[in-house]
């Protein structure tokens, strides 16, 4: 007979995602610039603590959100150290070895929005994401698993869940893009790849939204190219 999967509790989650993060390539400089920076929150987010809620192996980026209101002590920290790209909206991209793939990409909580305010905490940063699988987060400093919209639940129950369906119309990428859109293309994507199954409320916002597939081929140039299962894709009417 066929055992289900135990589901893992915060804590070993918190102990996995630990476990990992030490042996990552450029742990020990990052580990370092938290050392000499004592007031900043450090957080893991996104696909490296999903993953490990899933039993998947780790991604090829890091991101992390900075709790602090300058960058400028990681820049030093990570001076002399791999090769540290500075993108348009004060994020950093730092590859430990240059050449490979592997990447850590740090930004700061106050420059993150939650489509109504700028966030003051990382509660705010997983309450506007884009889905409750992207909404677990990891403090590098105490090993607490956050996980205000329950992720952690609907990643066991290996269900894909919108955060939020009322994002404003934003143009975003010089005017090129709504905001809401690349929520789409990324919810869709990752329902793919992680084989997640779409819940009712979701399903409906992604099917009423249809009309953003006209922003495919700017999505898939400026971001990344999505894979989309066609038997989740929006039917027409």
């Amino acid at each position: 007979m066929e055992t289900m999967k135990t589901a893992l509790t915060r804590a070993e989650i918190g102990e996995r995602v630990a476990k990992l993060s030490s042996a990552w390539p450029g742990y020990d400089v990052v580990r370092d610039c938290m050392a000499a920076w004592p007031d900043a929150g450090f957080y893991l987010i996104g696909g490296s603590v999903r993953n490990v809620v899933l039993g998947l192996p780790e991604t090829k980026d890091m991101d992390v959100l900075i709790d602090a209101s300058t960058m400028e002590p990681l820049k030093a920290g990570l001076a002399g150290h791999g090769l540290l790209k500075v993108g348009p909206f004060g994020n950093f991209a730092w590859y430990p070895h240059p050449g490979e793939r592997w990447c850590w990409e740090f930004q700061l909580v106050c420059r993150m929005t939650t489509g109504v305010w700028q966030c003051e905490d990382i509660g705010d940063v997983c309450n506007g994401v884009d889905s409750t699988s992207n909404a677990i987060a990891y403090d590098m400093r105490t090993g607490e698993i956050i996980d205000p919209q329950n992720g952690i639940r609907d990643m066991n129950r290996r269900i894909l869940r919108g955060v939020r369906f009322d994002r404003r119309e934003e143009f975003i990428c010089d005017d090129q893009i709504p905001y809401p859109a690349t929520v789409w293309f990324r919810n869709l994507h990752y329902a793919t790849t992680l084989g997640l199954e779409i819940e009712p409320v979701t399903k409906g916002w992604i099917r009423e939204k249809r009309h953003y597939k006209q922003y495919l081929d700017f999505f898939s140039s400026t971001f990344f190219v999505p894979k989309i299962d066609p038997r989740l894709y929006p039917e027409e009417g």
